[in-house]
């Protein structure tokens, strides 16, 4: 009888260990994935605000990050060295392209060619996450008329991006923009540059389920 009731102890501590653990973690699993909080999320658009504006000039559509990959090579994370010096460029002797159209007109009238600024990061590259593999140190950059409502990069800020090469005058740096956008904030969590259906997902959500997210997106070969 006394060894039948010590079993009964013993089975019961056991179940009670095994549902303890189990208890632990699945609380763990589920830890892991809980997002900040909407309140946090309020905090940290003053210092990472969601770029929503337009161009007083300039039309642009708005797109989705998933548009975004549909343009671009390579998704990584990176980590802001700081902003360079905005470079010029000439749109003279660009073949069958309206700027150059213009610029034969202007050039008929003696007035200077067109031109193009451009804003430029030096960043570091962490991860290359999908696509083209990218390392080191690179030159991110837009063009400054949409400066204001294009991210304006902080030193010390990390970033999930979609990029693509440059050609040409853009030759070893990479274009980005803030549809293809994510800012890292609070070490693990991710933010977008803009507002759209897909950040109502992901705004606020561990880094490494956004990364899972966007690792399964299928880019397109590099040109």
């Amino acid at each position: 009888m006394l060894i039948t009731r010590k079993t009964k102890i013993f089975s019961m501590v056991g179940c009670v260990t095994i549902l303890f653990v189990l208890s632990m973690y699945i609380y763990n699993e589920k830890s892991s994935s809980i997002g900040l909080s909407a309140d946090r999320i309020h905090e940290l658009r003053q210092e990472y605000p969601s770029l929503d504006g337009e161009h007083a000039t300039y039309h642009m559509k708005k797109q989705s990050f998933q548009d975004v990959t549909k343009l671009t090579e390579t998704i990584i994370t990176a980590e802001v060295v700081g902003e360079l010096p905005e470079y010029v460029i000439d749109l003279t002797g660009l073949p069958n392209t309206p700027e150059d159209k213009i610029n034969q007109k202007r050039k008929q009238n003696g007035l200077p060619s067109l031109t193009a600024t451009f804003s430029q990061y030096e960043v570091k590259v962490l991860e290359t996450v999908n696509g083209k593999p990218v390392t080191g140190n690179i030159k991110l950059v837009y063009n400054s008329a949409f400066r204001g409502i294009e991210p304006d990069l902080k030193k010390g800020m990390k970033i999930v991006t979609a990029i693509s090469a440059g050609k040409l005058a853009h030759e070893g740096k990479f274009y980005f923009t803030r549809f293809g956008t994510y800012y890292i904030v609070d070490n693990d969590y991710v933010l977008s540059a803009v507002d759209d259906e897909f950040s109502v997902k992901m705004n606020g959500r561990p880094l490494k389920e956004f990364i899972d997210e966007i690792s399964t997106i299928s880019l397109p070969p590099p040109r």
